[in-house]
């Protein structure tokens, strides 16, 4: 992978800011509608941008996190919903060759490649209310996570769950597209606010995914 802006990289960029203009022009229509983009998910499969962090002798494009980074942010800038799956997909795709076998991160490379996968994240560590117990010569996945970013429309599901009898985390990577009748999804609500504080010269946030709620200050605060 390299580490420094190159022609090849500057031209996955650029892509990306067409894109980017493309996104803008649906960003407030979509984000006051709700629901999944599905049609912007599938220029993103159409664009390969997919495979940007996949080394190339996997057949990808071998690109760095920092050509990664600079994308999501070109998309961020119109429509942080994209940029957020775009990241947390590039961030499954390197699970199995972080904590994965040499066997499994050749696999998972090369199958995102041929599939053209697009991943998406229900790791959270903290979340432990999800659980695997040995049955026979399976594992039955069982529970709930706070929240599963892009896994509607999405390929593979990297999830963390307890070990019944080890009490140990395992990661887990799981198909989604597959008629599994065992996954249920929810509606899970997000907010976020900001707050002045009497007395106080730093901004107050507040923001709640579930039933989990964090309060936080994070920079002086600059009234409107």
């Amino acid at each position: 992978m390299q580490l420094i802006e190159t022609k090849e990289s500057q031209k996955y960029l650029d892509l990306a800011k067409s894109l980017a203009e493309e996104f803008a022009q649906t960003a407030v229509e979509r984000d006051a509608k709700g629901g999944t983009p599905k049609h912007e998910r599938d220029r993103l499969r159409q664009s390969n941008l997919l495979k940007l962090i996949v080394p190339k002798e996997y057949g990808g494009l071998g690109q760095s996190w920092i050509t990664v980074l600079q994308i999501s942010r070109e998309f961020a800038k119109v429509d942080s919903s994209i940029a957020h799956v775009f990241s947390y997909h590039h961030l499954g795709v390197v699970i199995p060759h972080i904590f994965g076998s040499a066997e499994q991160k050749q696999r998972y490379y090369s199958e995102t490649i041929h599939n053209n996968w697009f991943w998406c994240n229900a790791l959270n560590p903290l979340d432990k209310r999800a659980t695997l117990t040995p049955e026979n010569d399976y594992f039955r996945l069982n529970g709930i996570k706070s929240f599963c970013s892009g896994s509607q429309d999405s390929d593979i599901l990297p999830i963390i769950a307890i070990h019944q009898k080890t009490g140990e985390l395992n990661i887990l990577v799981i198909p989604t597209q597959q008629q599994l009748q065992t996954l249920v999804q929810q509606e899970i609500y997000r907010i976020k606010g900001f707050v002045a504080v009497p007395n106080k010269s730093m901004r107050l946030v507040m923001q709640g995914v579930g039933t989990r709620f964090d309060k936080f200050y994070d920079r002086p605060w600059k009234p409107e």
